[in-house]
């Protein structure tokens, strides 16, 4: 009787060990599941892989692609009708990343692909997403840079039969039935020999994305010379509600008076140098909501056509 007493309380203290430990484990663990699945103005949290998600809305994918070196801008958007268009593939060395996360997405195809212009953080790693995955149709600004890696990436494009559309200021093209996209920069590209970092970040694509009542500027890389020259030409058209940073957040770019007519409510920075915070704490404190992908991870925009919902990876 004595034994079998004895075996009731080993037992009776072994279920109250695991009870006591299920609940140390459930409270320590609830902040990591919150964070994962951190939403910026969701009621319910939007996984950035969860792409059955997508339908009947705008989405804009941020990659945060990892490296030790500057990674590069890599963005998907897909239409409400799902179709794909991707903007920049970050470096040589992102390429292999950038394909598993699209197969992640079950992204088979791309409608388009644009390179909003010709330098290694943005067209290095379409050496690996062409051939991998097809494309219809291939965009960039016709910049004649005379370099190894772009002449080799031509190349690439020639030998896979991809046809090069370029786009200038003036240019729009819809993706899918409502989405309109229109080209606010370049406008006159020169013919030179040579040219500096500078001069072809000057260049470089400039988009302005509108799905019904919700409005988004892509700035690429520009500087803020190119900045004040789209004050003059656009004001107030380049209002929009959501801003992707020029330069990865650089000092460069991101002039005063550039943020204060476009005046978002919204800003992402594409960056993992950490070359961004005195821009992201000017834009903090205007009230401009921001995420890094450096620091919040891997960013999904969703848009009803109405309001635009973000759900950061980390919050």
């Amino acid at each position: 009787m004595e034994n079998v007493t004895r075996t009731h309380l080993i037992k009776l203290f072994i279920f109250i060990a695991i009870l006591i430990t299920g609940f140390y484990i459930s409270t320590q663990d609830q902040s990591k599941v919150f964070v994962l699945e951190a939403d910026a103005s969701m009621d319910q949290p939007i996984s950035f892989f969860r792409s059955q998600e997508d339908q009947e809305a705008l989405t804009i994918r941020y990659f945060n692609l990892n490296d030790k070196e500057k990674s590069g801008d890599s963005i998907l958007i897909k239409s409400p009708e799902g179709k794909t268009l991707l903007i920049d593939a970050g470096n040589v060395k992102m390429g292999e990343q950038l394909n598993e996360l699209l197969e992640q997405l079950r992204v088979e195809t791309l409608d388009y692909a644009i390179a909003t212009h010709p330098h290694h953080d943005h067209i290095g790693g379409f050496f690996s997403v062409i051939g991998t995955i097809p494309i219809s149709q291939f965009l960039m600004p016709d910049i004649p840079v005379v370099s190894k890696l772009n002449q080799a990436f031509h190349q690439l494009l020639a030998k896979r039969q991809i046809h090069i559309d370029y786009l200038q200021k003036g240019d729009s093209f819809k993706l899918g039935k409502e989405v309109v996209i229109e080209v606010l920069n370049p406008s006159e590209i020169p013919e030179k020999q040579r040219w500096t970092t500078k001069q072809i970040n000057q260049l470089a694509l400039v988009l302005k994305i509108t799905y019904q009542n919700t409005t988004f500027l892509l700035a690429s890389d520009i500087y803020k010379q190119t900045e004040s020259k789209l004050i003059e030409e656009f004001g107030e058209q380049l209002h929009v509600d959501l801003l992707h940073i020029p330069h990865h957040g650089h000092k460069t770019s991101s002039s005063s008076a550039f943020l204060n007519t476009v005046n978002p409510e919204y800003a992402i920075i594409s960056s993992n140098t950490s070359k961004w915070k005195k821009v992201y704490k000017r834009l903090v404190d205007k009230g401009i909501n921001t995420l890094v992908t450096e620091k919040n991870g891997h960013i999904y925009i969703q848009s009803n056509g109405q309001q635009i919902n973000i759900s950061p990876e980390i919050k």
